[in-house]
Formats: C-alpha cells, sequence, structure tokens
C-alpha cells in the first residue's frame, strides 16, 4: 500500500534520552504519528553525531516497515539505538529488523 509520510516536527521528551519525531500519514485518511528515537541525548567519545535528515529518514522507515507489516500506528514502537547506528552507518534498516 502507498503512504505519504510528512515529517513535520520534533520534541524531546523530559528526563530522557529519547526524542519524538511527528510525522503526518496519508493514505486516504490522515494520521499523526509520533515515533521516538532512543539515546538521542547521550553522544559517546567517538561517536559521529546524527543530522536531523538521518533522524528523520529511519523514523519514517520504522513507520514504512511497521504500516507495510499492518502494525497500526498507535502500536508502533520507538526506534531502538541499534536500528539508528546501523541506519546512519547503511543508510537502511538491518535485515534482521
Amino acid at each position: 500500500m502507498a503512504y505519504k509520510i510528512e515529517f513535520w516536527g520534533t520534541q524531546g521528551r523530559a528526563y530522557s534520552d529519547l526524542v519524538d519525531y511527528f510525522f503526518r500519514v496519508l493514505n486516504g485518511e490522515t494520521l499523526d504519528v509520533k515515533i521516538g528515537i532512543t539515546g538521542q541525548a547521550i553522544n559517546p567519545i567517538g561517536q559521529a553525531s546524527r543530522t536531523g535528515e538521518q533522524l528523520s529518514g529511519v523514523a519514517e522507515a520504522w513507520i514504512r516497515l511497521h504500516l507495510d507489516r499492518g502494525i497500526a500506528l498507535s502500536a508502533i514502537p520507538d526506534v531502538p539505538t541499534t536500528v539508528v547506528d546501523f541506519w546512519v552507518e547503511n543508510g537502511n534498516l538491518p535485515p534482521t529488523v
């Protein structure tokens, strides 16, 4: 199924290393979804900085993966740091997710 996914902003969660990425999903109806990406307040020594484009890209791919599997928007989990790391290094989601 074809989905149009539009990124529209971010917001950090209080007392957390998680940042929410907000998207509007259009597939005949308009639905808003937020996807959290963990580990964003921590930048260990030697770890390359992640750009907003990389992070919104992995969040959009994460949404598409779950929608293609028939998972409801409200049930999509936050993106784990390991998935973000793989995306930044390879430009796609790990084959094992």
